[in-house]
């Protein structure tokens, strides 16, 4: 699979998809704030690339790299993970981010 300087890790290998919190101000930007008082970002505001876990709330896959996604592959297509491999995996979104 192919990897831009965003989404590479140290040994060329792409990072996405991976689950993780949903986009949030961490606690230490927030004045006053202490560890486990981060706020997430307003839903509306998140990007395409993110999906929300519907069993948790605030947590979710990022799916593809938002930087080289468009010019690079098709994430049906290159990485098999697409809507067949979210339903195995109990994702049910496609790569557009449509519920299957």
């Amino acid at each position: 699979m192919m990897a831009c300087q965003f989404c590479a890790d140290e040994d060329g290998n792409c990072l996405f998809p991976y689950y993780g919190a949903a986009p949030h101000t961490c606690f230490y930007k927030i004045p006053g704030s202490t560890i486990g008082q981060s706020q997430p970002d307003p839903r509306e505001s998140w990007p395409k690339h993110f999906k929300e876990d519907p069993d948790s709330p605030g947590e979710g896959a990022y799916l593809y790299c938002p930087e080289c996604f468009d010019r690079a592959f098709m994430l049906d297509e290159h990485i098999g993970i697409g809507a067949a491999g979210m339903a195995t995996a109990n994702w049910h979104y496609d790569s557009e981010g449509t519920a299957v």
